[in-house]
């Protein structure tokens, strides 16, 4: 949790960075997200796919391992 805290507060201070509301739910996911060993951004992508439809559009495999997303191959489309 404190790592996700630091990494957030880091990219908020970067210039030209225009910080969003996220829905208390999809941050809640993305802490637990994160104990799969997950980088910062990837973990707040499947969070918020979980909180819409459970389908994310990505190459990357480690979306695979979490329950309850459905992992969609950019050429497959």
């Amino acid at each position: 949790e404190g790592k996700l805290l630091k990494d957030l507060v880091g990219i908020a201070a970067l210039p030209n960075v225009k910080c969003i509301a996220l829905a208390p739910d999809v941050a809640v996911a993305s802490i637990c997200l994160e104990t799969l060993n997950l980088r910062v951004f990837d973990s707040l992508y499947a969070a918020a796919a979980l909180d819409l439809d459970g389908k994310i559009l990505s190459f990357d495999q480690s979306h695979s391992k979490i329950q309850g997303l459905t992992l969609i191959d950019p050429t497959t489309i």
